[in-house]
């Protein structure tokens, strides 16, 4: 089994090569996986490579979250002579394929004891050695900005040799042991590692929460030195904002009323919401008629002793009885 194993790190590091200038990587460097997929029939895997090397993965594919960009795909169902026709017949297939693919190692995080010693330590980072590896086929695609004099990762793109290491909010400290403090001098040292060595060892620092990954992000799309989103407006609009100036007067509406008719009408319906009082109020007398008959009837007197109730005497009518 470890001579099989040195026999697959030999053929890995030869099959590297080319993409690293002929530069011969370390064995420590990878790892060998295998990847199964199961494409429906006729269904496209979802990525692209350049001979062997992928340079481009669609993550909503079979391939999305187990091929990276920058695996090597060393053999595909066992057949290692031409990978591009093999995968094409596994795509035609719709049957399970088993695909021996060579990762690269970008990432190794220090331990406490060896990032303790670093100067400057922050509470709520994670300090780590990190690659970036100068592929042929692949572009960089790594955009830096400078504040208080920290180099920090404002973009990554997602089909590039930099979306194998970074991510947005990393701090590059060191590149090969040397301290950085401008994105001009990060540019001069890749440029030298690209043609040296084909990669480049830096120290990195990395929000690990959610709290200080937000602060850095905000810091960095405040310094952000970067022109303002295209909204998409017509060409006309955009020449009328091109030639307009600040302070220039409010431009005429193209509906314009009378003014003349707009103080007459003001005036009407000012005066049809005015209520108007007469000076002098006229009072008429009603006739009062003598024969006039009430409407209203009054209700029959009750007469107590009629109706065979006991009537209650006065005091006066007492007195004359007796």
């Amino acid at each position: 089994m470890v001579v099989e194993d040195e026999a697959k790190k030999k053929r890995s590091l030869e099959r590297f090569k080319p993409y690293m200038n002929n530069h011969a990587l370390p064995r420590a460097a990878f790892d060998n996986l295998t990847v199964d997929l199961l494409p429906d029939k006729d269904e496209k895997l979802g990525f692209s490579i350049l001979r062997e090397l992928v340079v481009k993965v669609n993550p909503n594919s079979v391939a999305g979250g187990k091929v990276k960009v920058g695996d090597l795909i060393l053999s595909v169902n066992g057949k290692a002579d031409n990978v591009k026709a093999a995968m094409v017949a596994l795509s035609k297939s719709g049957k399970e394929g088993k695909l021996e693919i060579a990762r690269l190692r970008t990432r190794f995080v220090l331990p406490v004891t060896a990032a303790a010693q670093l100067p400057n330590l922050m509470e709520g980072f994670e300090y780590s050695r990190i690659v970036l590896y100068f592929l042929k086929g692949l572009p960089v695609g790594l955009t830096l900005v400078a504040i208080e004099e920290k180099v920090y990762v404002d973009h990554v793109d997602p089909d590039s040799s930099s979306a194998m290491t970074f991510g947005q909010g990393d701090c590059i400290l060191e590149v090969e042991g040397v301290r950085v403090t401008s994105v001009a001098q990060v540019n001069d040292y890749f440029k030298q590692l690209a043609a040296k060595s084909s990669w480049a060892t830096m120290l990195c620092e990395a929000p690990d929460c959610d709290m200080t990954r937000n602060m850095i992000r905000n810091r960095i799309n405040a310094a952000r030195d970067a022109p303002p989103p295209d909204l998409g407006l017509p060409p006309d609009v955009i020449e009328f904002l091109k030639s307009a100036k600040i302070g220039a007067k409010t431009p005429t509406p193209i509906l314009k009323e009378d003014k003349e008719k707009k103080d007459s009408k003001e005036k009407k319906d000012k005066a049809k919401r005015a209520v108007h009082f007469e000076d002098k109020s006229l009072w008429t007398p009603t006739p009062v008629d003598g024969d006039m008959k009430l409407l209203v009837k009054p209700a029959p007197i009750r007469n107590a002793a009629a109706e065979g109730a006991p009537v209650q005497k006065t005091t006066e009518q007492k007195t004359t009885d007796k």
